[in-house]
């Protein structure tokens, strides 16, 4: 296999495992508000590794 064929395989693959994370997260909660804030279910540990993140401090 080429080296362009296989990069295409692995970028095709893991957008079909994004989806499919989506899809399965999705189906786990009862409405798109909940499914977008993550069912509110974050500790103040992840809070604050996201707020780390994105904001760099």
């Amino acid at each position: 296999m080429q080296d362009y064929q296989f990069q295409m395989l692995a970028i095709v693959l893991y957008m079909v495992a994004m989806l499919f994370i989506g899809w399965y997260a999705f189906k786990r909660t009862s409405n798109l508000k909940e499914y977008m804030l993550g069912g509110r279910g974050l500790g103040p540990i992840q809070c604050h590794q996201l707020n780390v993140t994105f904001n760099g401090k």
